[in-house]
């Protein structure tokens, strides 16, 4: 298995993912929504560039629409839910459709959406997505969303660990990237949550009061869920 990783959302082209499979980090906190409304029982969640794009979805569709997602980290004004996996509750997402926007995720999503298949990791349900990128073998390019077009430190950990976890079960080859990620990780796999908590956007989460947030996303497999990308929106496996 060939393994490489792409840094940021921006730097992610349709080139690097064709014929592979990607695999889409945002631990702070797009896929670890993702991963924790698909546990509660989401019945999708569609991902959207602009709140514009959300917003006429709800407005179009014949169903019920919840809409999440967060701009400078807080609540779009309108909308049923931010983008904390804490308010994506059994109660308020089971069976439910949900369109979301995010500033780093959702982009990631669009720019790698063409590769063989996709699925949205966190280090909620790390060892899920492991397990079904071992059972395929296919190559696998890791999408670091990363922050306003910056590398993030909590997704290159994510990314390191599922690296970690690859090579543990099968021969892989590693890109530079890769192999610098894997490094990485087993250098702090001891101190985790020690080290996400240093992050650019970790910090800003604190400091914005988000304290519950980052311990929930600092979590390792919580959930057994794979979040997969059918038809412009992420589905439960």
């Amino acid at each position: 298995m060939n393994i490489d990783v792409v840094f940021t959302a921006q730097t992610c082209s349709k080139e690097r993912v064709k014929g592979k499979n990607a695999v889409v980090i945002d631990v702070l906190r797009f896929t670890s929504v993702v991963a924790a409304a698909m546990a509660n029982g989401a019945k999708g969640i569609v991902p959207f560039l602009s709140v514009e794009g959300a917003e006429q979805y709800r407005k179009d569709s014949t169903e019920e629409i919840l809409l999440g997602g967060e701009r400078a980290c807080n609540k779009i004004p309108g909308f049923d839910f931010g983008n904390s996996p804490l308010e994506y509750t059994p109660e308020a997402v089971e069976g439910k459709l949900i369109g979301i926007t995010t500033t780093n995720g959702t982009v990631a999503i669009g720019n790698a959406a063409e590769a063989t298949a996709l699925y949205a990791l966190s280090l909620l349900n790390l060892q899920a997505v492991v397990d079904r990128l071992l059972d395929g073998g296919e190559d696998v390019v890791i999408v670091c969303s990363g922050t306003l077009a910056r590398f993030a430190l909590e997704d290159g950990l994510c990314a390191g660990a599922a690296i970690a976890r690859l090579m543990a079960d099968t021969t892989c080859e590693l890109s530079d990237s890769a192999y610098l990620l894997s490094t990485f990780y087993e250098q702090n796999k001891g101190t985790l949550k020690a080290v996400l908590s240093r992050s650019v956007h970790a910090r800003r989460l604190l400091r914005l009061g988000y304290t519950e947030d980052l311990d929930y996303c600092c979590t390792v497999d919580k959930f057994d869920v794979v979040p997969v990308l059918n038809k412009g929106m992420l589905m439960r496996l």
